[in-house]
C-alpha cells in the first residue's frame, strides 16, 4: 500500500497556492552547509509561532530555542563533523561557555520535555563550577531546579540566537552566513492575488484564493477566469450572488482591463 502524496519533497522549494494555482519559492543554498539551511527555516517557522503566541499574551520562546538548538546540532555535525558536545570538555571563551549551557538546557527540552532532573542539573551545575573566570552572554540561570520546567522570555532568547549565529559567522564565508542568517528570519506568507472578470462596459477584480473556493475555474495559462453559471451582479452593492445565494465583495471598474503580466 502507497500513500496517495508522497511524504518528502524539496527542502529548498517551498511550494503555496493562491486557488489551485501552485507558486513555487526556491531558496538560495549555501555551499557547505545546505543542510543548515534547512535547519534555519524550520527555526523561522517555530519563531514566527511563537511570535504569534506572544501577541496572544503568551510569552515563551522554549520551542524556538529549541530549534534554535538543533539547527546548531546540525551545523556542527555537517561543518565539523562531530557533537556540540566536544565544547564541553573546555569551551576556551565566553561563547563557548554559553552555547555549551544552552547545549545542556536543549538536551532537557528534547529528552526531558523541558523538566530538570538530576542527571541534567548535575552536569549543568558541573559546567557552571568549572568555569567561574567566564561570563555567560544569555541570562541564564546559575542553578537549575529540579522537577521545574524551563522558560524563556524573547529578549533573552534573541541573545541566545545572536550568540549562535556569531558563532556560525566565524567559521563560514560570508555569503553562507548572509544565507544561513535570512532563512532564518523570512517565513513565506500565503500569497494573494487578484484576477479581473469582464462584466458589460467594464470589470471587476476577484480575490483568486477567494473565487477558486466557490467554483470558479481560473485559465492559468491566459490568466482568465470562468465563473459557474448562475451567478447574477448586483451592480449596487457590488457584490457577486452566486447560485447557492451566498455572495462575494466585487468592486466594478468600468473602462478596459489592464493588462497583467503572467
Amino acid at each position: 500500500m502507497t500513500p496517495k502524496k508522497k511524504p518528502f519533497r524539496d527542502p529548498h522549494i517551498e511550494k503555496k497556492e493562491i486557488g489551485n494555482i501552485p507558486i513555487f519559492f526556491h531558496y538560495t543554498v549555501p555551499k557547505k552547509i545546505p543542510k543548515t539551511a534547512v535547519a534555519f527555516t524550520k527555526l523561522a517557522k517555530t519563531e514566527y509561532r511563537d511570535q504569534i503566541a506572544q501577541k496572544d499574551g503568551h510569552e515563551d520562546y522554549v520551542a524556538s530555542l529549541q530549534k534554535l538548538m538543533d539547527a546548531f546540532d546540525v551545523f556542527f555535525h555537517e561543518l565539523f563533523r562531530k557533537s556540540p558536545t566536544s565544547l564541553e570538555k573546555k569551551p576556551s571563551n565566553d561563547e563557548e561557555f554559553t552555547i555549551d549551557l544552552l547545549w545542556q538546557i536543549r538536551h532537557i527540552l528534547t529528552h526531558n520535555g523541558g523538566i530538570v532532573d538530576d542527571k541534567s542539573k548535575n552536569r549543568y551545575d558541573a559546567i557552571i563550577q568549572k568555569n567561574q573566570d567566564k561570563q555567560m552572554l544569555v541570562d541564564l540561570p546559575l542553578k537549575l531546579e529540579l522537577g521545574q520546567q524551563f522558560t524563556i522570555e524573547y529578549q533573552n532568547y534573541k541573545k541566545a540566537r545572536d550568540c549562535i549565529l556569531n558563532y556560525i559567522q566565524k567559521h563560514v564565508s560570508p555569503d553562507d552566513f548572509h544565507i544561513i542568517k535570512c532563512r532564518g528570519s523570512v517565513v513565506i506568507q500565503q500569497p494573494k492575488g487578484s484576477i479581473p472578470l469582464p462584466v458589460h462596459l467594464g470589470y471587476i477584480m476577484l480575490d483568486v484564493d477567494e473565487v477558486a473556493k466557490h467554483g470558479f475555474e481560473i485559465d492559468i495559462d491566459n490568466w482568465k477566469i470562468n465563473p459557474p453559471e448562475g451567478i447574477t451582479y448586483n451592480l449596487e452593492e457590488e457584490r457577486i450572488i452566486l447560485p447557492d445565494g451566498s455572495s462575494l465583495a466585487a468592486k466594478y471598474t468600468p473602462g478596459e482591463i489592464p493588462r497583467f503580466k503572467k
